[in-house]
């Protein structure tokens, strides 16, 4: 192996470990829609589309530091389709390691977004069950009345002729 594969192995190794940094931080978001306030959930939701642009940066620039690799096709496997360490040479064996964190992360992520999901439903229906309900109190039938006897956008206003 030269120097410049030696290198390019430290670099995807260093964009592995990033990756996997902001794999947990997505977990995290994750289970906080699960089991967090209500109120939390549009912030989590927001700071999970963060994570997921860095992690996708991340894999377009592992894709990129390999394209003109001779050894770039077997960086690439190693991260992203190998089964087994044992199908590896050694000093790819590392990132193999690396990327099966990565997979464990991903894997526990499927696992809670089913949850996330239910929480995110439940938590919409009880804000529209909270909504008409306040639309069927006192002040919604007042609400109404006067919406029926103001004029509406380009009316007159009605005028009663007293006899």
């Amino acid at each position: 192996m030269n120097i410049h594969a030696a290198d390019a192995l430290d670099r995807a190794a260093g964009l592995l470990e990033q990756q996997l940094a902001l794999f947990l931080q997505y977990e995290q978001q994750t289970f906080q829609i699960t089991a967090g306030a209500p109120e939390q959930i549009p912030s989590c939701m927001e700071e999970r589309l963060r994570l997921q642009r860095e992690i996708d940066w991340i894999s377009q620039e592992l894709r990129a530091l390999c394209q003109d690799l001779p050894e770039g096709e077997q960086i690439l496997s190693a991260v992203f389709r190998s089964r087994s360490c044992q199908e590896l040479p050694p000093e790819y064996r590392g990132l193999f390691s690396q990327s099966m964190g990565i997979r464990a992360a991903v894997q526990r992520i499927q696992e809670l977004e089913p949850q996330a999901l239910e929480r995110m439903e439940s938590t919409r229906d009880s804000l529209l069950e909270q909504i008409k309900s306040i639309n069927q109190g006192n002040e919604a039938v007042v609400s109404r009345y006067y919406r029926s006897t103001s004029p509406k956008a380009g009316e007159q206003k009605r005028t009663f002729l007293k006899l």
